[in-house]
């Protein structure tokens, strides 16, 4: 469960990556080190090879390959999740794969449908992400709109600073 609300929550939100935070006592040991790779091999590696694969699966069924499904609304419970009875299958030159069958393959898609929506790469647009700008990607110069998020950011953390300092009242608080 706790998977699922942090691996697959993120990626039902549309994150592009994730990553897991450890120290050093993870590896200061035999012992630790033998205990993650248990973990990872056998709970984490694979319930993340199913929501890698489910996300890939909704990219090239609802935004043909050119983005990433987000939920249609964040508070929902549709996750990105491969069928139950899909099963990993090892492909030589391709690595590991989900199979399925078609008709549960077909009702995961209709899920995604149901839950998901596009939210398309970089140069793509439309609610398949099927369009795209054909000079966009071409750009040489692309300071402009790097500066302008820079300004962007900047004014929002400007925002954030000057409403903790005005708006928020100050307590001083002694705890010894």
């Amino acid at each position: 469960e706790d998977l699922v609300h942090t691996i697959g929550e993120s990626a039902a939100l549309g994150a592009a990556g994730l990553i897991l935070w450890g120290g050093y006592e993870y590896t200061d040991s035999k012992e630790t080190c033998l205990s993650v790779q248990e973990t990872i091999q056998g709970l984490l590696g694979p319930y993340a090879f199913n929501v890698t694969s489910a996300a890939k699966l909704c990219s090239q069924s609802l935004c043909n390959s050119h983005g990433r499904c987000v939920r249609k609304t964040a508070e929902s419970s549709f996750y990105l999740h491969m069928p139950e009875d899909s099963h990993k299958n090892y492909v030589i030159n391709k690595g590991f794969k989900f199979v399925t069958s078609a008709s549960s393959k077909l009702k995961t898609i209709m899920n995604m449908k149901n839950g998901f929506v596009c939210h398309c790469y970089y140069g793509w647009y439309g609610e398949s992400c099927r369009s795209h700008f054909p000079n966009i990607l071409s750009r040489k110069n692309k300071a402009p709109v790097t500066a302008f998020n820079l300004v962007v950011l900047l004014g929002m953390n400007l925002c954030v600073i000057l409403t903790n300092f005005f708006l928020i009242p100050y307590y001083n608080v002694n705890f010894s």
